[in-house]
């Protein structure tokens, strides 16, 4: 005795299991997805705090380095020069007596070290005027998902398509 109910869902069971296995396997490339994601902004995030504890750094040395007659321009530095070797370990260090120029030279130099240690491709430019200062943490990241435009890096400098500006405006 045949039954032909039976013989039209032979192999039906076999088509719900290929479409689950499909529909798992979407669902796994999307989770494996968010999770790279994830990881590439983490990884910009952490960018990000490091230029903030860098522009804060150099802000307090600023501020631990009293102007004379209020001239700041011993800070002023642009992001399109080399970073400077710094001074020996010894010179404004301790007790070593500096003038306001030989400390802004030293605090620039250990600056732009750290930019260039803790960022990739880290560089900054300042620019005071009168008891302002304006400070730019600028470096290059892979993350192309968050694109952005320019907007906060200094007018003039030639910026690559991934290159982050940090725009901290501090008071001398």
């Amino acid at each position: 005795m045949s039954h032909p109910a039976l013989a039209r869902q032979r192999g039906a069971t076999l088509v719900e299991v290929l479409i689950a296995m499909l529909l798992m396997s979407f669902g796994v490339l999307a989770m494996t997805a968010m999770q790279a994601h994830a990881i590439q902004h983490s990884q910009t995030t952490d960018a990000r705090a490091r230029a903030t504890l860098l522009a804060h750094d150099l802000a307090d040395r600023m501020r631990a380095n009293t102007a004379p007659l209020g001239d700041w321009g011993a800070y002023d530095l642009s992001a399109a020069a080399a970073p400077e070797a710094p001074p020996s370990a010894d010179a404004c260090q301790g007790s070593a007596v500096c003038s306001f120029d030989e400390m802004a030279a030293a605090d620039l130099a250990q600056w732009q070290q750290q930019l260039a240690g803790s960022l990739p491709q880290g560089r900054g430019h300042v620019r005071t005027v009168g008891t302002q200062a304006d400070v730019w943490v600028i470096w290059d990241e892979a993350d192309t998902a968050g694109a952005q435009a320019h907007d906060s890096c200094p007018a003039g400098l030639s910026l690559g398509a991934h290159t982050r500006c940090l725009y901290l405006r501090i008071a001398l």
